[in-house]
């Protein structure tokens, strides 16, 4: 399966008539300039069908990159590695359904995304980790559980993180391999993604940071303590309790017509590690994962305590209640 990923990969590139090198003359994106680092992987990419511009000649390379366009990147990767082509194609009134369609029935997904938010650097890691099977993105690098240091074994998507540092297809953001998983990705940053998804030649050396030491975050938790509540959001309020052990409750009360419904789920809190002030809320009745932030009033524009609470639906903001 490893010579198969890089033979597809070459093929397309030999058929084309292209070399790196080449590129020059047949990319069309003015706002890709030569002597820009990532050049090679914007073209590599492009010429092998599995991305495209904005328009046919804006790249927009320090754009983010929105779930749709992830999971249109995921179909096209799957279709190149079983194929050895793309015909993919926007059709209907919402350009990326067909993509969406494929990567269900192909199994690289299994929830729906707001699809035309930025994708958080989790986020698209856990669609791309599954556009190739697993043998696909072999281990070259020795990195073991709890060391890259913003991504503990409890993050939600830590499976597909580690599996793609493994791969040399992510190398992190430092010398000691942090990812940085709640922040934004850019359309340029990608590019170089797929290149190494697609060319295993590409790929890279790395190495992470020792384990992050244990340390004693009870009175962050404590900290969190009381009743959070947020404005309405569409049909929805919510209201998150935490006691001082970090064990929460998340109500969410639903206006149906003229009956009001409330839903609950709840779990505890576990913080994130090389995070300050950045937690997961474990759900393990339903195997889910809340990522949140907390933000102190004397660091916050209206002047309360907030947390951020990250699904893979929405951010809802609650503030601390009286």
């Amino acid at each position: 399966m490893k010579k198969k990923l890089l033979s597809v990969f070459l093929v397309l590139v030999l058929a084309l008539g292209l070399t790196v090198t080449a590129f020059a003359a047949t990319l069309p994106f003015q706002d890709v300039p030569a002597n820009a680092w990532y050049y090679p992987d914007v073209a590599t990419a492009y010429e092998s069908g599995l991305i495209n511009g904005r328009d046919g000649t804006h790249f927009a390379p320090d754009d983010n990159l929105t779930y749709a366009e992830a999971v249109k990147l995921a179909a096209c990767m799957n279709q190149m590695y079983y194929y050895g082509y793309v015909n993919l194609e926007s059709t209907g009134s919402i350009w990326y359904q067909e993509f969406v369609d494929y990567c269900y029935a192909e199994d690289i997904i299994s929830k729906d995304y707001y699809w035309n938010q930025p994708a958080t650097r989790a986020g698209y890691v856990e669609i791309f980790a599954h556009a190739l099977p697993e043998d696909a993105l072999y281990a070259r690098n020795d990195i073991a559980d709890d060391t890259i240091p913003d991504v503990g074994m409890n993050h939600p998507q830590s499976a597909e993180i580690y599996l793609l540092y493994r791969a040399g297809v992510l190398t992190g953001n430092d010398k000691s391999g942090t990812f940085d998983p709640s922040a934004n990705i850019k359309r340029c940053q990608v590019a170089a993604i797929l290149t190494r998804m697609m060319d295993e030649s590409a790929r890279k050396d790395v190495t992470t940071g020792a384990p992050a030491p244990d340390v004693d975050r009870s009175a962050e938790v404590a900290a969190l303590a009381g009743t959070w509540e947020s404005d309405w959001i569409g049909a929805s309020c919510y209201t998150l309790v935490i006691d001082r052990k970090g064990n929460w409750t998340l109500s969410e009360l639903v206006a149906v017509g003229a009956v009001d419904e409330t839903f609950e789920t709840s779990g505890t809190i576990e913080p994130a590690a090389g995070e300050p002030r950045t937690f997961y809320a474990i759900d393990r009745a339903n195997n889910e994962s809340f990522y949140f932030k907390f933000t102190p009033a004397e660091e916050n524009d209206i002047g309360i305590d907030s947390i951020l609470w990250s699904t893979e639906y929405q951010d809802i903001v609650l503030l601390r209640g009286e």
